[in-house]
């Protein structure tokens, strides 16, 4: 006995808890601006639905199949043609659309839009400024390889001393030079000179 007249009050407790979901839909559909965003992210699905509860009333979290048959049981004939559950569901579905549509619904998503435009011009200033950086950089590195390709080729310079630098402006140049700038470095005249000294001296 004590086992049927649990199941008896669960039954009753769910039963109560479709009829308050239904006289929530109701009222929110009334009056759509009064619905909390917790209240709005509840109607997203069946799911999220059935999961949703307020504290301090009989509308409780209940799983998704027994929110089905006990909404079939009690609330067919609601509307033609339809079941139970498809009736409690269409109300979802419209309250979400009010949601959407009212001007909370509407500045809330135009608060996601324009946070979203924030953070798209923020991160192509980033790349801008990194862009601008690497530039930079690049013409610093490529002022001073020039640099080392004139002391190189300073026939004031000792002749062993030449060569040395020759060989690590070549080394170098075949190592590193392509990672910043292959097109400018390689076609500038200077480098064609050394090339040319260092095979000759070979």
């Amino acid at each position: 006995m004590t086992g049927y007249r649990g199941a008896y009050l669960k039954k009753e407790a769910n039963i109560k808890n479709i009829e308050a979901r239904l006289d929530w839909l109701l009222s929110g559909i009334a009056n759509p601006k009064m619905l909390t965003i917790v209240e709005q992210k509840a109607l997203s699905s069946q799911r999220q639905f059935a999961k949703f509860a307020i504290q301090k009333s009989v509308i409780q979290s209940i799983s998704l199949n027994t929110l089905k048959s006990i909404a079939n049981e009690i609330l067919d004939g609601k509307a033609d043609g339809s079941s139970g559950f498809d009736y409690m569901d269409s109300l979802r579905s419209k309250l979400r659309l009010l949601v959407t549509q009212s001007p909370s619904g509407r500045r809330s998503n135009e608060a996601k839009h324009a946070r979203s435009e924030e953070t798209i011009a923020q991160l192509k200033t980033q790349l801008y400024q990194v862009e601008l950086l690497n530039l930079q950089r690049s013409k610093a590195y490529f002022d001073l390889f020039q640099r080392a390709v004139s002391i190189g080729n300073d026939p004031s310079l000792p002749e062993s001393l030449r060569f040395r630098l020759t060989s690590v402006v070549e080394d170098h140049r075949d190592l590193y030079l392509g990672l910043i700038g292959p097109q400018e470095i390689v076609g500038n005249s200077k480098l064609r000179i050394v090339a040319g000294k260092k095979r000759d001296e070979n």
